[in-house]
């Protein structure tokens, strides 16, 4: 059962990531976007942050200068 859920689950979270980058890139602008992705990426990936920290980071930066 679980070779079923697995594949399922990651189809959703793929939709669900593309439905945020395609709503934040018509929204608050693709250098914003490619910004926050790129950082992101560098901070979780490169850099080993956790992930929480991440997303207060960009909650901060969206606060200030897309609020």
């Amino acid at each position: 059962m679980t070779a079923y859920i697995r594949p399922t689950i990651a189809i959703l979270l793929a939709v669900l990531a593309y439905q945020f980058i395609e709503t934040s890139w018509f929204d608050a602008g693709w250098f914003q976007t490619i910004l926050l992705l790129v950082v992101s990426y560098i901070l979780l990936e490169r850099m080993k942050v956790h992930p929480a920290l991440v997303i207060v980071g960009a909650l901060v930066y969206g606060g200030i200068f897309l609020g």
